[in-house]
């Protein structure tokens, strides 16, 4: 008989590219909504209702009143759903006495922010809202002005302090006939990437400001033109052998991405104002948004691979993880609601897309459905369900407005400390999701994503985004106690570590085998509702060459799973 002890289960993350028998003892070959940290497994932060578009109902804000800004329709308390057509991305700007405040454009050109609790319309007056296009947004802030910009309109522009609602950009010297794919800041400078001038679309060239001044005006201290006393000026890149898709900041430099390549763009401090040069060839990013900064390195969802470069050096880490199944299930017809997204709260890195497989939680999605989950800390990848969402943002959310006398949900329900009912402001992930009734999406949310053991909001997770949780390990021959790979194992238990928030809560454990490396599907033999605060271990006979077990957990409670003995007796040798 011998004993096989694993520890620190969340050290080596879920590895599916890999073949199960090939993997570390504590590696998993196939998991969903869970992550992997300090060592362990624990269910994945949950998606929890702030409010939605139509009945603009928030948990512990205050109410809405206003006028909509283009007078089309007045509203007060709530929006009609004739008033809102589906959210097509969501940003956050920073407020001096507000902190980080949320805005979500629409596919209708119609801009929504939701600061201090207060539901405000800022589209600007001389925008038509009666035609949507489905395409994304892009957000960047530059000394304390925000701008929108989509590929087929005027971008928008506003003084985050003073002004009431945003401003078309041709209030300055922005051409009415000129749209970019992309907006961003770098330095001082605001960046037009792909540009379009009177209807001709030059997909290599690059626009750039003179330099912007705190809260400059909007008419006169945004300056697009170029002249002797100006730095504004523009460059095609006429390296490049596809069309720039979009760009940002890292470090001193801003890189440059086309759909194959990337670029890097520095200031130079002479009368070129910038100089530009390849920085790869092998590979550039695959949508809008798909681009996440965290510390000095960008994190880029590629077209052929994930990967991290500090502006110059580019390296994989997806290759040999999980590369081959993201782009195996990737819808490739939709990657333009592909984005990837950094939650600074938790150190992990979403990519997010939509995949073709059967099993996603929302299969069939508009929208993203599901993402690539990457643990900067650690460097593990795992797999989450996502509701039909369209971006996400981090913010920054007063909870003031909700008292722990108020809140009529059970304090277990809601896994969040009782400080966590005290008045304070909290940085966390908010993402937006589309309705979409075929998939039980009722109707499209602003849902704050953490963990439920250590949730900023004492508010439920929207019934709706519950999907079951798992991971799964195929493929153990039990190397380390030294068994030949084609002696029979048999497993007589399993004794795991498990801690749930709610000691009244289960998970099932199922243990079983495969005989063959080739074979896909578990025999599992053993299915067992285990009860962290009655059970100790698993007692089962499943028998085989190569042994599995699987822990689920389906009604959206938290969990977590740092270790386990597996008792294996070997049986005979054919």
């Amino acid at each position: 008989m011998a004993s096989l002890p694993v520890r620190r289960l969340g050290d080596a993350g879920v590895i599916t590219d890999v073949n199960p028998y090939d993997l570390p003892a504590n590696a998993y070959s196939d998991a969903n909504n869970v992550i992997f940290d300090d060592g362990k497994v624990l269910r994945a932060p949950a998606f929890k209702k702030l409010f939605d578009q139509i009945s603009v109902t928030p948990v512990g804000w205050s109410s809405q009143s206003g006028t909509y800004a283009n007078s089309a329709y007045t509203w007060s308390g709530a929006l009609a759903a004739s008033q809102v057509t589906t959210p097509r991305n969501v940003a956050s700007y920073r407020h001096p006495s507000n902190g980080s405040v949320v805005i979500v454009t629409n596919e209708d050109g119609n801009v929504y922010d939701y600061a201090g609790g207060t539901l405000s319309v800022l589209t600007p007056s001389a925008v038509n809202t009666g035609s949507s296009y489905n395409t994304p947004w892009t957000h960047t802030e530059i000394s304390g002005l925000s701008i929108l910009n989509r590929n087929n309109s005027t971008p928008y522009i506003r003084d985050t302090v003073s002004g009431t609602i945003y401003s078309l950009m041709t209030v300055g010297d922005w051409p009415s006939t000129t749209y970019a794919v992309s907006m961003r800041s770098f330095k001082d400078f605001l960046i037009a990437l792909n540009v379009t001038e009177s209807g001709t679309q030059n997909h290599s060239k690059i626009k750039w400001t003179d330099p912007i001044q705190y809260r400059a005006s909007l008419s006169t201290g945004v300056v697009w033109t170029s002249s002797s006393s100006t730095s504004a000026g523009d460059n095609v890149l006429g390296q490049a052998k596809s069309p720039i898709q979009d760009g940002m900041a890292v470090g001193n430099v801003f890189v440059i991405y086309t759909q194959t390549e990337a670029f890097l763009m520095e200031f130079t401090g002479s009368s070129l104002v910038f100089s530009f040069r390849e920085l790869f060839t092998d590979d550039g990013v695959i949508g809008l948004n798909c681009i996440a900064t965290a510390g000095q390195n960008q994190y880029v969802f590629g077209n052929k691979d994930i990967y991290v470069t500090n502006g110059a050096t580019k390296q994989s880490i997806a290759d040999g993880k999980v590369r081959q199944q993201i782009y195996k299930e990737l819808d490739t017809s939709k990657t333009d609601r592909c984005f990837v997204h950094n939650d600074t709260a938790l150190d992990l890195i979403y990519f997010c897309y939509v995949s073709r497989d059967s099993n996603a939680g929302y299969a069939g999605s508009t929208y993203a459905n599901r993402a690539a989950v990457y643990n900067t800390k650690n460097q593990t990848w795992s797999f989450m369900d996502l509701p039909n969402i369209v971006g996400a943002a981090v913010t920054n959310l007063t909870t003031s407005d909700i008292g722990y006398d108020d809140y009529d949900a059970t304090y277990s329900a809601s896994s969040s400390s009782y400080n966590n009912f005290a008045s304070k402001t909290a940085e966390t992930t908010v993402m937006v999701g589309a309705k979409d009734t075929s998939l039980d999406l009722s109707v499209s949310r602003i849902y704050a994503v953490e963990l439920l053991n250590a949730s900023a909001f004492a508010i439920d997770q929207e019934p709706e985004t519950i999907k079951p949780a798992f991971v799964e390990r195929m493929g153990l021959d039990v190397d380390e106690t030294q068994a030949p790979l084609r002696s029979m194992k048999n497993l007589k238990s399993m004794t795991p570590q498990i801690y749930m928030a709610d000691n009244t809560s289960n998970v099932t454990i199922k243990v079983g085998f495969t005989d063959l490396p080739a074979e896909e599907a578990v025999t599992y033999q053993t299915i067992y509702t285990y009860t962290p605060l009655t059970d100790h271990k698993v007692d089962s006979r499943a028998s085989g060459r190569l042994l599995a077990y699987r822990v689920e957990e389906t009604n959206g409670n938290f969990f977590n799973m740092s270790g386990a003995d597996f008792d294996v007796t070997l049986t005979g040798k054919r």
